[in-house]
């Protein structure tokens, strides 16, 4: 394959074979192939200089940052509702954390909550506005 686009003179001396058609109607097709040696300067119609065409890549790449909708992605699970995927558990999870991080969580006023303290190994519970300590067997 020749490849015109900014090169050298010297880049196009490669092996071919040149095969000219004439039809009745005086057209001639030239086509290229095997072996054979063609110099730049011998190509006819060629054009003087090689301008880049006008294209955008718009449609093909999204710019960085870009965030799709979830329309967008393809190939995702199904969606199960919550409720439902909670049931197919067979048990509740329950979030594990340390005593610094507990104390940090924001909890909504009038909601509840449990958690596992890890650095104390022992559950706790959101009640009013404090976390306290649930007395198991342990």
């Amino acid at each position: 394959m020749l490849q015109m686009g900014g090169c050298q003179d010297h880049d196009f001396k490669v092996p071919i074979t040149v095969i000219s058609i004439q039809y009745p109607d005086g057209t001639i097709q030239t086509t290229a192939q095997g072996t054979g040696i063609v110099d730049w300067a011998s190509v006819t119609n060629k054009p003087l200089t090689f301008p880049p065409s006008v294209h955008s890549h718009d449609a093909l790449y999204k710019p960085i940052g870009y965030v799709p909708t979830w329309a967008e992605i393809t190939s995702k699970p199904p969606e199960i509702d919550l409720a439902a995927a909670i049931l197919t558990l067979g048990y509740l999870p329950i979030p594990s954390k340390t005593t610094a991080e507990i104390n940090a969580l924001v909890v909504p006023s009038g909601m509840a909550g449990l958690v596992y303290d890890r650095t104390l190994g022992v559950y706790k519970v959101r009640k009013g506005l404090v976390w306290a300590i649930v007395i198991t067997d342990r």
